[in-house]
């Protein structure tokens, strides 16, 4: 092979390793991309800043430095925090650590730690949040009985007075 052959074949190899490296970068723009809102909070103020978070379906990308992170599961959505109204932070999270599904006493305590773990994060305060904490986590569910429950009992234990003499349901 004489040298201008050989010129013209390192000219095309370097010219597809430049088309194969240039399509292949991530071309997703910086900042955030929301297909779909779920859910949002104000988290609370800190001098002249106000913080807010929101669950979404989309993408969010920090800088042209960083690598993009992407939701589009609603059991796994993008968590994202604004400063001032401008997204500054986002973290794939799962939905039932950050929402209430199930009205039970551990789902809510389970949402207000993170809720307050992630305050912390941001130097914001928690006092008031941790004070509610407290209070729903020393709360002691009474067990309610149904009337049938209770008409069996005074049943049972008093059943022998008169048939029913001492029933709930009576009437005089």
């Amino acid at each position: 092979m004489n040298r201008s052959s050989m010129l013209a074949v390192l000219g095309l190899a370097g010219a597809g390793a430049v088309y194969i490296f240039l399509s292949n970068r991530d071309t997703t723009p910086v900042g955030l991309t929301a297909r779909e809102f779920i859910g949002g909070e104000s988290l609370g103020k800190k001098d002249d800043k106000s913080y807010k978070i929101d669950l979404i379906l989309g993408t969010f990308r920090a800088s042209e430095s960083s690598l993009p992170i992407s939701s589009d599961d609603k059991e796994r959505p993008l968590l994202v925090v604004y400063e001032n109204g401008k997204p500054i932070d986002a973290r794939i999270v799962d939905i039932n650590n950050w929402m209430v599904k199930e009205a039970t006493e551990e789902a809510r305590i389970r949402v207000a730690e993170n809720y307050i773990a992630l305050k912390k994060e941001f130097g914001l305060d928690t006092e008031e949040d941790e004070a509610r904490l407290n209070e729903m986590q020393e709360v002691v569910v009474e067990p309610v009985l149904n009337n049938a429950q209770t008409q069996n009992a005074e049943f049972m234990m008093l059943g022998h007075v008169g048939l029913n003499a001492l029933q709930s349901n009576h009437s005089w």
